[in-house]
C-alpha cells in the first residue's frame, strides 16, 4: 500500500510514465492499494484498491528496453528533483504478473498489523464473556479502520434468541461522534 502526493499522481518507469486520469480522482492524497502488472501481450496495467482503471499504455513492452545498470529507486529521482510526498507501507515485486483475482486477494488481506478488540456486553446479554470483537488495522498515519465486527463468546456458548443492538454509539477522540448511533 501506498499513499500519494495529490501533485504526483504519475507512476513512472523509466522515462515512460503511466498514470490514473486525473478527472476521476482516482489516485488520492491517502494510503491506498497500488499494484501495476506488465505482460507482453497486454502492456502495463493499473489497480487501484483492488479495482482495474481503464488507462492506454502506449508502450507495450517498456521492460524489453531495460537497461540493466539502472537503479530502482523509489519516492523520487536520483537527481532529487520531484521528490514524492507519500509513504510507502509496503512493497512486493514479483517475477510474473498477478492475475485480477491475486491482485483482489491482497488488496483484502489488506497490510500490517491487526489487531482484535473485544468490548464486553455480558451484563446486556446475560451471559459472561460475550463480547464485540472488532478487527482494526492502521488505514493511514492519522487514523485506524474498524472493520468485521461480531459478537463472540470466549466459552463457545450460543444465545437462544437472535442478538438486536441498539443505542450504540462511537467516540472519536474522546467525543462522542454526531454520525454513529445506530438505531
Amino acid at each position: 500500500m501506498i499513499s500519494c502526493s495529490e501533485t504526483n499522481k504519475h507512476l513512472v518507469t523509466g522515462s515512460r510514465p503511466i498514470s490514473t486520469p486525473d478527472n476521476s480522482e482516482v489516485l488520492q492524497a491517502t494510503l491506498q492499494h497500488v499494484v501495476i502488472t506488465f505482460t507482453a501481450n497486454e502492456g502495463r496495467k493499473i489497480y487501484v484498491n483492488g479495482k482495474l482503471i481503464n488507462v492506454a499504455d502506449e508502450n507495450i513492452a517498456p521492460l524489453a528496453t531495460w537497461d540493466d545498470s539502472f537503479a530502482l529507486i523509489l519516492g523520487k529521482e536520483a537527481s532529487n528533483n520531484h521528490v514524492w510526498q507519500g509513504n510507502i507501507r509496503l512493497l512486493a515485486i514479483y517475477n510474473r504478473a498477478l492475475t485480477e483475482s491475486q491482485i483482489t486477494q491482497n488488496y483484502d488481506v489488506g497490510v500490517g498489523e491487526k489487531f482484535f478488540l473485544l468490548f464486553s456486553i455480558s451484563e446486556l446479554v446475560n451471559l459472561s464473556n460475550t463480547y464485540i470483537l472488532f478487527e482494526v488495522s492502521q488505514y493511514d498515519n492519522y487514523s485506524y479502520l474498524f472493520s468485521n465486527a461480531n459478537i463472540v463468546n470466549l466459552d463457545n456458548k450460543t444465545f437462544d434468541q437472535k442478538l438486536i443492538l441498539k443505542k450504540m454509539r462511537i467516540g472519536i477522540n474522546g467525543k462522542e461522534s454526531s454520525w454513529s448511533s445506530l438505531r
